[in-house]
Parts: C-alpha cells; sequence; structure tokens
C-alpha cells in the first residue's frame, strides 16, 4: 500500500503551437527523507478507494494517449470539406474532452479521499496548467 504521506499528485496541462495537448497525472512516491520531513508525521496507509482511484486514473491516462493519437492523426488527414472527416475529427474531440472530464473528477475524488483519511499535509496535490 502506498502512503499518503509519500505520495505527491501533479496534474499538468499543456498545448503546443497547433492548440493539441495533454494532460498527464504524476502519481509519485517522494523519496524516505522528504517524507519523513512532513510536519504531521503521520504514517497512514492508503484506502481501499485511493488505490482504486489511482488505478483508474492510470487507466484514464492510457485512454486519453491513446484519443489524443487518434485525433492528431484524424486531423493530419483530414479535408475539411469532406464531411466524413469532419465528423472522425469531432468525434475524436469529443472524445478526449469527455475521457480529460472523467480525469478531473477522478483526480477531485482522489483529493478528497487523501483530505479525508488525515491532515492536507500528509500528501500534496498540485495542479498546475501551462
Amino acid at each position: 500500500m502506498i502512503s499518503p504521506a509519500k505520495l505527491d499528485v501533479r496534474l499538468t496541462s499543456s498545448a503546443d503551437a497547433n492548440g493539441s495537448g495533454g494532460t498527464h497525472v504524476d502519481l509519485q512516491q517522494r523519496s524516505a527523507a522528504s517524507a519523513s520531513n512532513d510536519s504531521s508525521g503521520a504514517k497512514l496507509q492508503s484506502s481501499p478507494a485511493v488505490e482504486a482511484l489511482l488505478k483508474l486514473i492510470e487507466q484514464l491516462e492510457k485512454q486519453l494517449q491513446r484519443e489524443q493519437q487518434e485525433l492528431k492523426t484524424a486531423s493530419a488527414q483530414s479535408d475539411p470539406n469532406n464531411p466524413a472527416t469532419l465528423a472522425r475529427v469531432t468525434g475524436a474531440q469529443s472524445g478526449v474532452a469527455t475521457t480529460l472530464g472523467q480525469l478531473q473528477v477522478a483526480m477531485q475524488k482522489l483529493a478528497e479521499a487523501l483530505t479525508q483519511m488525515g491532515d492536507s499535509s500528509s500528501g500534496t496535490l498540485l495542479n498546475t496548467t501551462a
């Protein structure tokens, strides 16, 4: 089990010059030295809910990567005057947007679960938007 006192969660979002970008959730365990310097000193075990959310976030990240690649491929091959290509691009955009929404909900639930498990100093949640 991952101790929330040793978990850093970082959500980053970026866009390139073409307007396409990505979101990445970085779930890393902090070094033992860093975790031992926490003011709370809490040694909480993560709950099954936290473990399930971490797994869900990982799955959503993989799904998002696949959908972003599909969008990139559809956009590169698209003829803006062809209704079938436009429908393919629009469908891919919709898939990316839906998955991003699911990822945001999962991140919010993870933050709530970690907060409920203990003091907010037992872990960190950082949302960075480029």
